[in-house]
């Protein structure tokens, strides 16, 4: 359970996972990462007990965090002991492109290749993530899943939702992260909501508390109970549990990544959906079409002037994304071919 939270609290807290930074030339970076417990006792104790259970520590080169590592720390000894290992790589656009997880083998004492995840950004702000994990020291792909991004003026990420591939081929909406910030682009309050098929149900939040020298934060769990938020709990070896978590920032150099101007208003696309084709609608722009599957795979490129019929019969039926590229701007529509 403890690693289970500790998971879930790096998910919601990775200050490396958004696929585009601030125009700020510096921002915060987690050096460490403290977790504890506090352990409510009947008998023998009255009162509650407080345990550093984990930690995670960061390596950071050029502003990217490199390598995470987790551990246990005993509570006896006060010992770290090896949980696992993140590597991380990124692209010149200082996009993570893949994340490598090895878990600690105590009987070998090394650390095992365990799930890989491999990133692909077919168009901006999104991105798919393929999921794989060893099989007889093979990686096999396990699962797809696609995470959208939507940022504020000062490019933080606000909202983050999470697809998962379905046997149909389409994109089914699983978790939505929603986020907000401070002034120093710090993230105040991150709310995860799960689908349940017809709407986004609220399920976790994290709440951050920053030091007034800031560096360093502390989070407060709560889960969505009945309509209101409450306290985060769970059981530790009996006895029922409170998690504590005190993060440490560094402020480090991060080399700005342009923000791509996503509009075009005065070119149209029409109908959606349709069966066979849709039409370009220009004007006096030179306008570069570009058809692809939502995983990327380019299937239609070709440059359209006043009006076009764009016929798309023969690339099957499903959900497919048309981008629209003139001027040094680009803009992205779903396409649904039925």
């Amino acid at each position: 359970m403890i690693l289970a939270l500790s998971l879930a609290l790096g998910q919601l807290s990775a200050q490396n996972s958004n696929f585009r930074f601030a125009t700020s030339t510096t921002t915060n970076q987690v050096i460490d990462t403290i977790r504890a417990i506090g352990v409510a006792y009947n008998v023998p104790f009255i009162g509650t007990i407080t345990d550093t259970v984990s930690l995670t520590a960061n390596t950071i080169e050029d502003g990217n965090i490199i390598i995470e590592k987790e551990f246990y720390i005993n509570t006896n000894t006060q010992l770290l002991d090896p949980i696992q290992e993140k590597t991380n790589t990124y692209n010149g656009d200082n996009f993570i492109t893949t994340s490598t997880i090895a878990k600690w083998n105590t009987s070998s004492s090394q650390y095992i290749d365990s799930v890989k995840y491999e990133y692909e950004y077919p168009i901006n702000d999104l991105a798919i993530q393929s999921i794989y994990e060893i099989n007889a020291g093979i990686w096999v792909l396990t699962d797809s899943v696609r995470i959208g991004t939507t940022y504020n003026a000062n490019q933080d990420p606000t909202e983050k939702i999470t697809s998962a591939s379905s046997p149909t081929g389409l994109w089914v909406d699983s978790l939505k992260e929603t986020t907000l910030y401070d002034a120093s682009s710090r993230f105040t309050e991150k709310v995860v909501a799960q689908h349940d098929g017809s709407d986004w149900v609220n399920f976790k939040k994290v709440s951050m508390v920053y030091s007034t020298d800031g560096k360093t934060s502390t989070a407060i769990f709560e889960d969505w109970d009945n309509g209101a938020w409450v306290a985060a709990t769970f059981s530790f070896e009996g006895f029922p549990a409170t998690l504590t978590t005190t993060m440490s920032y560094s402020m480090v150099n991060k080399t700005a990544v342009p923000v791509i101007e996503n509009a075009i208003e005065t070119v149209k696309t029409y109908p959606n959906p349709t069966v066979d084709g849709f039409y370009v609608k220009a004007g006096v722009n030179e306008v570069k079409v570009e058809v692809i599957t939502v995983k990327g795979e380019l299937l239609i490129n070709k440059v359209v002037t006043g009006t076009e019929y764009i016929r798309v019969n023969d690339i099957g039926k499903g959900t497919f994304l048309v981008r629209l590229s003139t001027g040094g701007k680009s803009v992205t529509k779903k396409l649904f071919v039925k």
